[in-house]
């Protein structure tokens, strides 16, 4: 099993590491600090999905897949099933997976 990851510290992480540089961001989020919540959020579909992700990644086991590639899958699916979002999936989607990848193997 993985270690416990804090769903909100990792909103915060990619706010900060990811977000942070995203061009398609709500302008006035602009100056906003990784606590702070974004409009853009609630559009965003790697962030809608950032929950699934993580809980993904600490929940599977080893025998099934490998981590990388499951979560690779998934924001390929995500970013197929996002009409708008498609471009934010594929410009940040391996960032937020290298994020947490980096986060459950701290």
């Amino acid at each position: 099993m993985s270690p416990k990851l804090n769903t909100e510290h990792f909103e915060r992480v990619v706010r900060a590491r990811i977000c942070a540089g995203c061009p398609f961001k709500s302008r006035e989020s602009a100056s906003s600090g990784p606590d702070v919540r974004r409009a853009c959020e609630v559009t965003c579909p790697l962030f809608v999905h950032l929950p699934l992700l993580c809980r993904t990644a600490q929940q599977l086991d080893p025998m099934v897949g490998h981590r990388r590639d499951v979560l690779k899958g998934m924001v390929e699916r995500i970013g197929e099933k996002s009409a708008h979002g498609a471009q934010v999936v594929e410009r940040c989607g391996r960032n937020v997976i290298d994020s947490l990848m980096e986060l459950l193997n701290a």
